[in-house]
């Protein structure tokens, strides 16, 4: 069914806090970024910080694309999650790639 998609029977205690901390996590950037868009500008180690997060779920991307075609496995609950924080950072990205890979002068957000 389509409800088993986003929010699955927990066959556990233990998988009920794994499906809670997959989609904690994708919301869990959001108080930054607004803090960002509030402000306009941050430091520069905060900013760098920020990038190393949102580019590991490149390696997480990675790994659902191996596992998908080497083991056949599907975990919907990390691809929604994964899909919904790699959203969350594209306008971050996108103002990140403007000010320090081709140095604009502008604030980040």
């Amino acid at each position: 069914s389509t409800q088993s998609t986003w929010a699955p029977e927990p066959s556990d205690f233990l998988d009920m806090f794994w499906i809670f901390s997959e989609y904690l996590e994708s919301v869990a950037i959001l108080p930054q970024l607004y803090m960002l868009q509030r402000t306009g500008a941050c430091e520069t180690l905060t900013v760098h910080y920020l990038a190393s997060l949102g580019g590991y779920r490149f390696f997480y991307i990675v790994n659902w694309i191996y596992r998908f075609y080497v083991d056949g496995s599907r975990n919907w609950i990390s691809w929604v999650a994964g899909t919904v924080q790699t959203l969350l950072y594209t306008d971050f990205f996108y103002h990140y790639f403007r000010v320090i890979v081709l140095k604009k002068r502008e604030t980040i957000i």
